[in-house]
């Protein structure tokens, strides 16, 4: 209970990890996306022992359970020596792994702390689940967008302007989102958020060079076959292939990313429309109280 308490002060004392996890509730309520992965501190303080072990005790007979063996081993063995060690009933389970967040509506909240700058996330509904076949293009483009360093957001919004230290945007893979975060002046929010929504715009308008195309590509195959030399990363790739119910190669991947075009980009981020905002804001005299 006090690691699990400690973690969730930890979020709450970081604007940055706030920020988005209270956007992904706006943005996720009713849904998927907004049901948050630590609970408040009145929720885990009201948490018993007695109910932690029911959990458990239910996960273990009753849910879908994966065990993953990397190395050089005899499968034959490993697989006997499991199941000696782990006499768990048998099961078979389909689980639903992979949500399209959507919503209808803009909405938008703010709130104040005395924090150093303001932390801005804007989230925008993709339309692009995990296992489509555009996923590997939303991913192309959202390097383009706010994951290069010449991305459009950061020379737009860091280089051109200085209105800010960083700025990028990410995929939350299985909520189909992509969310952009920085951390601003305040007195520059609306400006901000403006500029922002523009490079969305450039995007479906497809004015980006070929050479940004290119190394968005090789960015994104060096990563994947870098993750062969990570045994949690292969492992992790594999459980993803056992959720999605696919058996994608690396060397398939990469195929698809090298295959990505301009116009299916730019089909993608013309669909693309923000469906939340939420800014923590910095108090005026923030400054004044930490001097």
């Amino acid at each position: 209970m006090i690691n699990l308490k400690a973690m969730i002060q930890r979020r709450s004392d970081n604007p940055a990890a706030y920020a988005a996890a209270q956007c992904a509730k706006l943005l996720g309520e009713g849904q998927a996306l907004g049901i948050s992965v630590l609970p408040t501190l009145k929720e885990a303080e009201a948490i018993t022992l007695e109910q932690v072990s029911e959990a458990y005790e239910k996960m273990l007979c009753e849910d879908r359970i994966d065990i993953f063996v990397e190395g050089q081993v005899e499968a034959d063995t490993v697989t006997r020596l499991l199941k000696h060690a782990f006499p768990l009933k048998g099961r078979e389970l389909k689980i639903k792994s992979e949500y399209l967040t959507e919503s209808d509506q803009l909405r938008q909240k703010s709130e104040t702390r005395a924090i150093d700058q303001t932390a801005l996330v804007m989230m925008y509904p993709t339309h692009v689940a995990l296992s489509s076949p555009d996923y590997w293009t939303l991913r192309t483009g959202s390097c383009i967008f706010g994951q290069l360093p010449t991305s459009l957001l950061f020379q737009e919004v860091r280089e051109k302007r200085s209105l800010c230290y960083s700025i990028y945007s990410s995929i939350l893979s299985y909520d189909g989102v992509m969310s952009v975060s920085t951390g601003i002046d305040g007195s520059h929010l609306e400006e901000v958020k403006e500029l922002i929504e523009q490079q969305r715009k450039r995007m479906a308008d497809g004015d980006f060079d070929e050479e940004m195309l290119s190394t968005a590509k090789e960015m994104l195959i060096n990563s994947i076959l870098a993750s062969e030399d990570d045994p949690v990363s292969m492992i992790n790739r594999e459980f993803q292939n056992c959720l999605l119910g696919q058996a994608q190669k690396l060397e398939e991947i990469s195929d698809q990313i090298r295959q990505v075009d301009r116009k299916a980009i730019m089909k993608l981020f013309a669909k693309m429309q923000c469906k939340a905002v939420f800014a923590l804001i910095q108090k005026e005299d923030v400054h004044e109280e930490n001097c």
